[in-house]
């Protein structure tokens, strides 16, 4: 990542094709790395996987809603990430919903 966005504040990355997005609060970047790769970087991070391809930064979640069997986290700047059944456990135990 640029010098810029890695002294950012980190809010979510979402699996992209072969990439990865990589937002921040400094803007987005495109990455390459795998998912899976960047999954075990953030393990020791504070923050949830919310869906198969979505990790958000647990303090960047604004709100959670959960409507009919699905749902999605409002992030900091605006930036909206899906919340799947599978997934919701995590953020449902740190109380989001």
């Amino acid at each position: 990542m640029s010098a810029k966005r890695r002294a950012a504040r980190l809010i979510a990355v979402e699996a992209y094709d072969h990439y990865l997005r990589v937002h921040t609060d400094a803007g987005l970047e495109l990455v390459t790395l795998r998912f899976a790769s960047a999954l075990e970087e953030l393990a020791g991070a504070h923050g949830f996987r919310t869906h198969r391809s979505w990790w958000v930064a647990a303090d960047a979640i604004e709100a959670v809603r959960w409507r009919r069997g699905a749902g999605e986290a409002r992030l900091a700047g605006g930036l909206i990430a899906p919340v799947s059944r599978a997934h919701a456990p995590a953020p449902k135990a740190a109380g989001w919903f």
